[in-house]
């Protein structure tokens, strides 16, 4: 059986109306959803090095086409790939699961449209019997489909009877409180480690016995592997659970392992443990320890990569002429920018710039570097939701800053005001995003 609709969300009246247009009988799904959805499919089977026709199918299932979902319910869509295609590919020995770990990062977790719904796609290779593909859709009425290339419903949405999941799942609520209880322990001895390492990592450059302090790196490196094989693990049991979700065939029942497993979903464990599982691969470098630090949000262990212009002091002629090349205006007007780089005392005339010009091609002549990043100030916009930026130089008149995507930017004192709270002060923060909400409408 498919996997049952989230059994832990509470009973609406309806569809959700941001993912489904409904008239009467008639559900359709928005056209700008079912685009995005297409772009991310075939972009993905794009990645794989498959042509678009080794698409055989589309379809969209589980608890968001019921009416009971929450805001940020998966939108479950399956891919059904043609067999010929890939097992011509790739050979008859791979599997979807396989090439759904090849594309995760494109097809998993992307918000849809304007709503917070993530996009869940599982691939399955016509035929096969797997764990992401374990039967056909629409085997029961109980299993709602959407088709959406043809743009049309297979099997009508469920619509079911109010209860209170609160009451109905209260045993297994303490079930998996004592499970997440158990993972909070985990999480906490491996950001422990993690954040041992980094000042481990740190001192080593400047103490005398670096050969002792190498050696507590490697066997912190030790710890911190053993950490991760153990959440991994851990990982497969809660998954596992799942499996008390299918009954007898055509039967569909709450297995109070299903439940445990959505709950600990709900309270964003399976996020972490996902991201930790792509990051293990039986051992752990040290690029790899920096993105353990990222998933459990270590402080000052992000990094971000910037650009930043080389000074046009710092350039050759031919640098700074390649520059000039690069901001696209026409040659007589970019003799112009050269001079002005120069200080209005270029060292060439403009019948040598223009020779160069003719042998050379643009070049922005960036310095790119990564650097740590710990953020000082959040965006007040909630459009920026997220986002956050680190200052790092303050003048009587502006604030520079870096952004967590690696933008170089500076505002003047007041307007950065206006833009940025610090980081802590969660009720300055609250007030001023609905003072900006009030302004901006």
């Amino acid at each position: 059986m498919l996997k049952l609709a989230s059994v832990i969300d509470y009973i609406r009246d309806e569809l959700d109306k941001d993912i489904w247009s409904v008239e009467g009988k008639e559900v359709k799904l928005h056209p700008y959803i079912s685009e995005q959805i297409q772009d991310i499919v075939y972009s993905a089977i794009d990645d794989l090095e498959l042509p678009d026709n080794a698409v055989k199918d589309i379809f969209i299932y589980g608890s968001i086409l019921s009416n009971q979902y929450n805001p940020k319910s998966d939108v479950d869509t399956r891919i059904v790939l043609n067999p010929d295609i890939v097992y011509e590919k790739f050979g008859k020995d791979i599997t979807g699961d396989v090439l759904f770990d090849l594309i995760i990062e494109q097809v998993h977790g992307i918000p849809l449209g304007h709503t917070k719904h993530p996009l869940n796609c599982t691939i399955v290779i016509e035929g096969e019997d797997t764990e992401l593909g374990r039967s056909e859709l629409g085997k029961t009425e109980e299993d709602p489909v959407y088709d959406v290339l043809n743009d049309k419903i297979v099997v009508p949405p469920v619509y079911k009877e109010d209860y209170d999941p609160d009451e109905e799942f209260a045993e297994e609520r303490e079930e998996a409180d004592v499970i997440m209880g158990e993972l909070d322990d985990m999480l906490r001895e491996l950001k422990t480690d993690v954040i041992d390492y980094d000042w481990l990592e740190d001192a080593v450059k400047d103490v005398k016995d670096k050969d002792k302090l190498i050696a507590k790196l490697e066997g912190k490196l030790e710890e911190i592997e053993s950490d991760i094989a153990a959440l991994v693990e851990e990982y497969g049991d809660i998954k596992d659970m799942r499996t008390e979700e299918y009954g007898e065939e055509g039967e569909r029942h709450k297995g109070p392992g299903n439940v445990r497993f959505k709950m600990i979903e709900k309270y964003q464990y399976l996020d972490v443990l996902r991201k930790l599982k792509r990051i293990f691969k039986g051992g752990v470098t040290e690029k790899e320890v920096e993105d353990v630090a990222e998933t459990l949000n270590v402080q000052g262990q992000k990094k971000v990569t910037i650009k930043t212009p080389t000074p046009d002091s710092d350039l050759s002629t031919m640098e700074l002429v390649e520059r000039v090349k690069s901001y696209g205006r026409e040659r007589q007007a970019s003799y112009g920018l050269f001079v002005k780089a120069r200080g209005l005392n270029p060292e060439i005339s403009a019948k040598e710039f223009n020779e160069i010009w003719d042998s050379v091609s643009s070049d922005v002549h960036e310095e790119v570097k990564t650097i740590d990043f710990v953020p000082t100030h959040r965006f007040i916009d909630p459009r920026m939701e997220g986002h956050e930026i680190m200052i790092t130089q303050t003048t009587p008149y502006n604030i520079h800053y870096i952004t967590d995507y690696g933008s170089v930017a500076g505002d003047p004192i007041d307007f950065f005001k206006s833009r940025f709270e610090k980081i802590g002060h969660l009720y300055g923060h609250l007030n001023r995003t609905i003072e900006y909400l009030s302004n901006a409408f």
